[in-house]
Protein backbone atom coordinates (compact mmCIF):
# COMPACT_ATOMS: atom_id res chain seq x y z
CA UNK A 1 0.00 0.00 0.00
CA UNK A 2 1.33 3.63 -0.93
CA UNK A 3 1.78 6.16 1.69
CA UNK A 4 -0.68 8.55 -0.54
CA UNK A 5 -3.59 6.07 0.17
CA UNK A 6 -6.00 6.63 2.94
CA UNK A 7 -5.89 3.83 5.60
CA UNK A 8 -8.98 3.11 6.20
CA UNK A 9 -10.73 3.48 10.23
CA UNK A 10 -11.72 -0.07 9.94
CA UNK A 11 -7.93 -1.22 9.90
CA UNK A 12 -6.88 1.00 12.13
CA UNK A 13 -9.50 0.17 14.53
CA UNK A 14 -8.62 -3.47 14.04
CA UNK A 15 -5.21 -3.11 15.17
CA UNK A 16 -5.86 -0.96 18.26
CA UNK A 17 -8.00 -4.01 19.12
CA UNK A 18 -5.57 -6.33 18.16
CA UNK A 19 -2.93 -4.56 19.95
CA UNK A 20 -4.81 -3.90 23.20
CA UNK A 21 -5.41 -7.71 23.39
CA UNK A 22 -1.80 -8.24 22.46
CA UNK A 23 -2.73 -10.44 19.92
CA UNK A 24 -0.93 -7.84 16.48
CA UNK A 25 1.15 -10.37 14.41
CA UNK A 26 4.38 -9.22 12.71
CA UNK A 27 3.30 -9.05 9.48
CA UNK A 28 0.59 -6.49 10.14
CA UNK A 29 2.48 -4.33 12.62
CA UNK A 30 5.00 -4.07 9.68
CA UNK A 31 2.07 -2.91 7.66
CA UNK A 32 0.48 -0.80 9.83
CA UNK A 33 3.91 1.14 10.40
CA UNK A 34 4.43 1.78 6.93
CA UNK A 35 1.04 3.33 5.76
CA UNK A 36 -0.98 4.59 8.49
CA UNK A 37 0.15 7.88 10.87
CA UNK A 38 0.68 6.91 14.25
CA UNK A 39 -1.27 9.48 15.83
CA UNK A 40 -4.36 8.26 14.34
CA UNK A 41 -3.60 5.14 16.01
CA UNK A 42 -2.56 7.60 19.30
CA UNK A 43 -6.29 9.02 18.76
CA UNK A 44 -8.04 5.65 18.33
CA UNK A 45 -6.43 4.02 21.73
CA UNK A 46 -7.32 7.01 23.43
CA UNK A 47 -10.64 6.85 22.74
CA UNK A 48 -11.35 3.30 22.85
CA UNK A 49 -9.15 3.10 26.34
CA UNK A 50 -11.53 6.08 27.64
CA UNK A 51 -14.93 4.34 26.45
CA UNK A 52 -13.64 0.70 28.00
CA UNK A 53 -13.03 2.97 31.75
CA UNK A 54 -16.65 4.27 31.25
CA UNK A 55 -17.95 1.45 30.68
CA UNK A 56 -16.51 -0.69 33.99
CA UNK A 57 -17.08 2.68 35.68
CA UNK A 58 -20.67 2.28 34.80
CA UNK A 59 -21.01 -1.83 36.00
CA UNK A 60 -19.25 -1.07 39.15
CA UNK A 61 -21.46 1.46 39.88
CA UNK A 62 -24.82 -0.20 39.13
CA UNK A 63 -23.30 -3.49 40.85
CA UNK A 64 -22.66 -1.47 44.01
CA UNK A 65 -25.90 0.76 43.98
CA UNK A 66 -27.75 -2.31 44.11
Amino acid sequence: MSKNKKFPIIKILQSVFSALLGVQSDKYMKQDFETGKLHHYVIVGIIIVIIIMLILFAIVKFVTSS
